[in-house]
């Protein structure tokens, strides 16, 4: 319930800020729901928990999707802001796994360039990026963890076979059981 409710308000809130609606992005208590990162807690409001590094990269996307003139915010927008924290653990994974970081974004920014909205209905998260958060969620209450971070994110995305930002993934040697592997060997995210 707690996710398709969020994906609805992504629906509708889809141009909105999102550091000004969802409490904690910026670091600062708000009516006391989330605390910043250096309170060592993580905060709540998607599926689940979230580190303080995979709700920047949430925000992050939303910035991409404005930058590109987008209506919408796509997993080609979801790998951009999870790699554009260097010290979150999706890029760690990446660095390990012996991608050049740098590589993965011109690819990703190449596909999907300066084209406008492509989407025409409702602005906010495609069906395929709120799959793979929601499928994120679920990687995490599999491996026992009790907040969702960047690395299973990157796990999530990594598993949709038919999606753009994942084929480029792949075709580069990232593949869901090293992404697997290498999240399970760095451990769960900083709170």
């Amino acid at each position: 319930r707690i996710v398709f409710a969020i994906a609805l308000g992504a629906l509708v809130f889809g141009n909105a800020d999102l550091r000004l609606l969802i409490p904690g992005l910026s670091r600062s208590r708000s009516n006391g729901l989330a605390t910043d990162s250096s309170a060592g807690t993580a905060m709540q409001g998607m599926p689940g928990r979230f580190t303080p590094s995979a709700w920047r990269a949430l925000s992050y996307m939303q910035e991409e999707a404005k930058r590109y003139e987008h209506a919408y915010m796509g997993t080609e927008h979801l790998i951009l802001g999870l790699i554009r924290d260097p010290d979150s653990n999706a890029t760690k994974v990446l660095i390990n796994l012996g991608s050049n970081v740098e590589d993965v974004r011109a690819q990703v920014e190449g596909v999907i360039g300066r084209r406008g909205s492509l989407y025409t209905g409702s602005t906010g998260m495609t069906r395929r990026c709120q799959r793979v958060i929601e499928r994120a969620a679920r990687l995490s209450r599999i491996g026992g963890h009790r907040v969702v971070g960047t690395g299973q994110i990157l796990h999530a995305l990594v598993e949709e076979p038919e999606d753009g930002a994942s084929q480029i993934l792949v075709s580069i040697g990232v593949t869901s059981d090293r992404v697997a592997g290498e999240v399970q060997r760095l451990g769960p995210e900083p709170v």
